[in-house]
């Protein structure tokens, strides 16, 4: 009989350690998920500037097209890289002119974009790097104005 006894008592010990077992299982792979969410979230929280930037990089010809109703300051503050390959100054061939216009329509936001990753990995607010950014747009507005300038004078 103590024998019966110790095995039965044998028998729920190994059931009571196979429940803890899995539990400790299920907790662990709760864990794992929770861990991967948090993970996926934190990189969509990182990447968004690029999904922003290809979006508006579909965007690109309409925006350029609302850009040349308000010719030619529209252009040189919303597509500037556009409104520079247009130069004549650059001596470029009417081939090269049109490749390198059509990169710059269409890469000039997947780039910015890049450029506002960069920024918000360290301890910068959203609105100083689009501050920056939209300086730089500004700055480059005023650049193509004072070779507009001189080219007419």
């Amino acid at each position: 009989m103590s024998k019966s006894v110790l095995e039965s008592d044998l028998d729920a010990f190994e059931r009571v350690e196979k429940e803890r077992a899995l539990e400790i299982r299920l907790t662990a792979r709760t864990m794992r998920r929770k861990e991967l969410r948090e993970r996926s979230r934190r990189n969509l929280k990182q990447s968004w500037p690029l999904a922003a930037g290809l979006v508006l990089a579909c965007l690109a010809p309409s925006l350029l097209d609302l850009a040349d109703l308000f010719a030619p300051w529209g252009t040189w503050i919303l597509l500037p890289a556009v409104s520079l390959v247009d130069l004549k100054q650059l001596l470029l061939s009417s081939e090269v002119r049109t490749i390198a216009r059509q990169f710059a329509l269409y890469g000039q936001f997947p780039i910015e974009a890049v450029i506002i990753k960069s920024g918000l990995k360290g301890r910068v607010s959203l609105g100083a790097v689009v501050a920056q950014l939209a300086l730089a747009h500004i700055l480059a507005a005023v650049f193509l104005w004072l070779l507009s300038r001189s080219v007419t004078s």
